[in-house]
C-alpha cells in the first residue's frame, strides 16, 4: 500500500467547473443545531444572537432565540462548529470543536453567566454524546474509519459490517458499478427495504433493487450514517434503514491525496475444486485533492465563496474463476458408452427397438451430425478423471475508473448552490455467460457499464426561522444502444454446418447463436442467455424541502417526484437461439439422446422486443420536532407514498388474470402434453390493455401513509443521558426484475415449448402440435411492501467522549 497525503497545502490555484449528481428520493443530509439559552436560574433568555461557525470554510451564520429562548440553526453542511452566544447583561459564551455528521440534530444548550458581554467562557470539544434530540437509532461511520481501516475490494459497503444490527448478505468483497450491491440486512429485515442515498438522493438501481446507480470511492466519501430505526418521515423510499453518504466537498485549505492498494494471490490458498491457486492481481489506485477557488487579489481572496473537490479513481482486477463440469469423453464422442452404462447403473436403450444397444455402443451411423458437430464446437475433451472431468482456471478481468466533481458556491449570505457529478466506467470481461447456466469458458461475457450521477442543489435561508434547500438530480447506468451492454465472445456463433430448424427465424441484425443445451444427470450446460444485449437505467427527480421554526416547534416539510424511464431488451432465457433439454427418457442417459438427436424438449422465444419501462412517483411528508419541555422532545411525522408500479410505454406486455379466465373456454391437454386442435382458447385469461388491463398490469394504492412517532428525554436535564423510544410504517418500491420477465407473455411474444423433438427440426412430427404457452403472471392485488418498525433506547455518558447504548429494536 502506498500513499501520500498533503495537509494544508497552500497555493495559488485557479479551479473551476460544475457537474454532479445522484439519483431520487430526496432528504436533507445537511444537519441542525438547536438548543435552549438560560440565566443561571433556569429561566429562558429571548433574542440571544447564536454565531454559529464552520471551522472548515470560515462561513458564519447568525441566529436569534425566539421567546422561548429556543435556537435552531438549520442546513449546516458536515463539518466541524464554533458556537458563539451573546445577550445583554450577561457573559459571552462559546463552545468550540463541535462534530456534526451527516443528518445530525445536535442539542447544544447555553447557560449564561451574569456580567460583561465582553467577558467569556469558553468550553472546548464540546460535541454531545448523548441524543436529546431525536428518537431514531443510527451510528455513523467516519472519514478516518473510512480511508483508514483495511477493507477487503475497497467498497465503503463492507464498512457496514462496523454497525450494531446489520447482518452481512454478500460475499467476502463487495463489487463496483454493475456488480455492486447493498450487501447488508438491517435488524433482520431484507436488504432490499434498506435505502440508499449519496448526498441525499436515491442511488439504487430500480432495475434489481440492490445494485448502485454509481459506486462511490472511498476516498471521495466525507463519511455515512446508517438510520436502522424510527427516522424522521423527511426518508422515504426506504421500509427499514436508511444509509446516508455524504461525498467530500472542498474547504478553505488545500488538501489533497495520492494513493494505491495492491493485493496478490502469493499468499491464497487454492480453492478446494481447483487444481492450482487461481491467480490474482488487483490495484487500487488514484488521487483526489480538494480547496477554496480563488484568484489572488481578484477573487475569493478570503476563500470563503467557492470550493471545490475532485477525484479520480481505478481499479484493475485481473483473477481466475475455477469452472468445474462433467462433459462428455472421447469414448462418448464416439458412440462408447460401456464406460457410461457401468457409471449409471443402466444399460444404453435403443429407443427405435426398446432394446440395449449391444456393448452399449452406438452405431456411428446413428450418431446425430448436428449433435457431432456441437460436440466438436462447444464442449472442451476432459482434462481430468472422475465424473467432473473438466477443471480450468479462466481469466476474470474488471476495469473500473471513477471521476467524482463536487463544487459549492455560496452565492449570497443567505444562498449556497451544491453542484456534483459522478462518472464510473466499467469494463469486464470474464469466462462463461453472466447469469446463465453456461458450463464452460469456452462462451466469454463482456460487459460495458458506465454509470452516472447528477446532482444540482440551492439551499436558502429565507429568514432566521425559514429555510428551503431544493435539488434535481439525474442518474443512469448503462450505456447507449449502439455501445451495448452485454456481449459474447467464443463459441457462441452457430459453426459452420450446423442444420437446426427452429421454430420462429433470427431477429434482423442478430448473431446466428448455437442453441442452448440443458442436460440432466449433472452433466456441464450450454447457455447463451438473452445476449447479446441492452438497457439504459434512467431516473430524474425534483426534490423541496422546507425548514420552519416557531415556538417549541420545529417543522421540516417536503415532496419529491421522480421519473423513471428504462427501455429493457426482452431478458427470457432461451430466447431467440432456442433451448433444447436431454433428460435421459428414450436411453436412459441425456447424453446419449442429444448423440442420437432425441430431446426431451424445446423452447423459443417467438420475439425480441425492446419494452420502455416507466413509473412516476410522489411523495411527501411532515415532520415536527417539538421541544414540549426542557427535558422531553416529541419527534412527530408522516409521510405520503404515492408508489404505482411500473408500465410499459406502448403496451407491449399482457397479464394473466384469474377473474378473466373462462373455463368454458379451456383447452384439452392431451397425455403427450400437446393441445386437442380447437378445444378452446390457449390465450384464456390472458389480458392486455386493449382488454382493459391497467397499464400498469395490477391495482395500485395512491393513498398510503406512514406515520413516525418518536420521543427523546432527558432525565436530569444535564444532557448526560436520555430515555429514547418511537414507532415508524414505511414502504418501499418493488424493484423492477418482476416486469421484465414478462417481456416474454403472449400475444406480442411468447415462449413456446414443444416436447419430445427432434434436434434437426423442433417442428417437424409430433413436436409440430399445438403446445401451451408459458406465462409470467403478476397478482393483480399486490400490494406495496410496508416494514413496521419500533425501539427503545436507553444512552449514558459514562465519561467526556464514552458513551454507553443500550437499544432494543423490533
Amino acid at each position: 500500500m502506498f500513499i501520500v497525503d498533503f495537509l494544508k497545502m497552500r497555493a495559488t490555484l485557479l479551479a473551476c467547473t460544475l457537474l454532479c449528481a445522484s439519483s431520487a428520493l430526496n432528504a436533507q443530509t445537511t444537519g441542525v443545531i438547536t438548543g435552549a439559552v438560560t440565566d443561571p436560574s433556569g429561566s429562558s433568555i429571548p433574542g440571544a444572537e447564536v454565531a454559529v461557525r464552520n471551522t472548515g470554510t470560515g462561513e458564519t451564520k447568525t441566529w436569534h432565540t425566539n421567546g422561548s429562548g429556543i435556537y435552531t440553526a438549520y442546513g449546516l453542511p458536515v463539518g466541524k462548529y464554533n458556537l458563539e452566544v451573546t445577550a445583554t447583561g450577561f457573559k459571552k459564551a462559546s463552545k468550540t470543536d463541535i462534530q456534526l455528521n451527516v443528518a445530525d440534530q445536535l442539542a447544544v444548550n447555553f447557560s449564561l453567566q451574569v456580567g460583561n458581554v465582553s467577558e467569556t467562557v469558553e468550553v472546548t470539544g464540546a460535541t454531545p454524546t448523548v441524543d436529546t434530540a431525536s428518537a431514531d437509532i443510527s451510528n455513523t461511520v467516519e472519514t478516518r474509519q473510512i480511508t483508514d481501516l483495511a477493507v477487503n475490494g475497497r467498497e465503503f459497503t463492507s464498512l457496514q459490517q462496523l454497525l450494531p444490527g446489520v447482518s452481512r448478505t454478500m460475499g467476502d468483497e463487495g463489487g463496483t458499478g454493475f456488480n455492486s450491491a447493498r450487501g447488508f440486512a438491517v435488524n433482520g429485515q431484507r436488504e432490499v427495504s434498506t435505502g440508499f442515498q449519496v448526498d441525499g438522493v436515491e442511488n439504487t438501481d430500480m432495475g434489481n433493487g440492490t445494485g448502485l446507480m454509481t459506486s462511490p470511492g472511498m476516498e471521495t466519501i466525507g463519511e455515512f450514517k446508517m438510520i436502522t430505526s424510527n427516522y424522521s418521515a423527511e426518508y422515504g423510499n426506504a421500509g427499514g434503514a436508511d444509509l446516508l453518504v455524504i461525498t467530500r466537498t472542498g474547504t478553505k485549505d488545500f488538501h489533497g491525496a495520492a494513493y494505491e492498494f495492491f493485493r496478490n494471490n502469493d499468499l491464497d490458498a487454492k480453492y478446494y475444486f481447483a487444481t492450482n491457486i487461481p491467480a490474482l492481481h488487483y490495484n487500487n489506485f488514484g488521487y483526489r485533492i480538494g480547496g477554496p477557488v480563488f484568484i489572488p487579489h481578484v477573487y475569493n481572496t478570503n476563500r470563503d465563496k467557492t470550493f471545490f473537490f475532485f477525484a479520480q479513481e481505478w481499479k484493475r482486477r485481473d483473477t481466475q474463476d475455477t469452472f468445474l463440469a462433467a462433459t462428455p469423453t472421447q469414448a462418448m464422442r464416439t458412440g462408447d458408452f460401456s464406460a457410461e452404462a457401468a457409471r449409471i447403473g443402466q444399460p444404453i436403450i435403443d429407443p427405435t427397438t426398446g432394446n440395449p444397444f449391444p456393448n452399449n455402443q452406438i452405431p456411428l451411423n446413428r450418431l446425430n451430425a448436428n449433435a457431432l458437430l456441437l460436440l466438436q464446437n462447444n464442449f472442451p475433451l476432459p482434462n481430468q478423471s472422475g465424473f467432473l472431468n473438466y477443471n480450468l482456471n479462466a481469466p476474470d478481468t474488471d476495469n473500473w475508473r471513477q471521476e467524482t466533481l463536487n463544487v459549492t458556491h455560496q452565492l449570497t449570505s443567505n444562498t449556497r448552490l451544491q453542484v456534483r457529478y459522478i462518472q464510473d466506467t466499467e469494463a469486464q470481461d470474464m469466462g462463461g455467460v453472466l447469469w446463465a447456466s453456461q458450463s464452460f469458458p469456452n462462451i466469454t461475457t463482456a460487459v460495458d457499464l458506465p454509470g452516472h450521477s447528477f446532482l444540482a442543489k440551492a439551499t436558502t435561508t429565507i429568514s432566521a426561522t425559514l429555510l428551503n434547500e431544493v435539488s434535481y438530480d439525474y442518474a443512469s447506468n448503462y450505456g447507449s444502444k449502439s455501445q451495448g451492454a452485454i456481449a459474447l465472445h467464443g463459441a457462441y456463433l452457430a459453426p459452420q454446418g450446423l442444420s437446426i430448424q427452429s421454430l420462429y427465424p433470427i431477429p434482423s441484425g442478430a448473431p446466428d447463436k448455437v442453441p442452448n443445451l440443458y442436460f440432466s444427470g449433472g452433466w456441464g450446460q450450454i447457455d447463451t442467455s438473452y445476449y447479446p444485449w441492452w438497457a439504459h437505467h434512467n431516473i430524474q427527480s425534483v426534490n423541496d424541502d422546507v425548514s420552519k421554526t416557531f415556538g417549541k416547534h420545529s417543522l421540516k416539510f417536503g415532496a419529491t417526484y421522480q421519473h423513471s424511464a428504462t427501455p429493457v431488451e426482452s431478458q427470457v432465457d432461451p430466447g431467440y437461439q432456442g433451448g433444447f433439454t436431454f433428460s435421459g427418457i428414450f436411453t436412459n442417459d441425456p447424453i446419449a439422446d442429444f448423440l442420437l438427436g432425441d430431446a426431451a424438449s424445446y423452447s423459443q422465444l417467438s420475439k425480441v422486443i425492446t419494452p420502455n419501462y416507466i413509473y412516476n412517483q410522489l411523495e411527501a411528508y411532515v415532520q415536527d420536532t417539538w421541544k414540549a419541555t426542557q427535558k422531553l422532545t416529541l419527534n412527530l411525522g408522516v409521510r405520503y407514498y404515492d408508489m404505482p408500479h411500473a408500465f410499459e410505454q406502448n403496451n407491449l406486455i399482457s397479464n394473466f388474470v384469474p377473474a378473466a379466465y373462462n373455463p368454458a373456454q379451456g383447452v384439452t391437454v392431451l397425455p403427450d402434453g400437446t393441445i386437442e386442435p380447437g378445444s378452446g382458447n390457449v390465450l384464456n385469461g390472458v389480458e392486455t390493455v386493449k382488454s382493459g388491463l391497467p397499464r400498469d398490469l395490477v391495482k395500485n394504492y395512491p393513498w398510503k401513509f406512514g406515520p413516525r412517532i418518536g420521543f427523546a428525554y432527558d432525565p436530569n436535564g444535564h444532557g448526560t443521558w436520555s430515555i429514547r423510544g418511537g414507532y415508524g410504517i414505511g414502504y418501499y418500491r418493488v424493484q423492477g426484475n418482476d416486469i421484465y420477465s414478462m417481456v416474454g407473455n403472449p400475444p406480442n411474444a411468447s415462449v413456446v415449448s414443444v416436447f419430445n423433438p427432434q434436434l434437426d427440426n423442433p417442428t417437424t412430427g409430433q413436436a409440430g402440435a399445438l403446445q401451451p404457452v408459458s406465462l409470467n403472471s403478476l397478482d393483480e392485488t399486490y400490494k406495496i411492501p410496508m416494514v413496521q418498525t419500533y425501539s427503545f433506547d436507553i444512552q449514558r455518558q459514562l465519561a467526556a467522549g464514552t458513551l454507553l447504548d443500550i437499544s432494543s429494536v423490533r
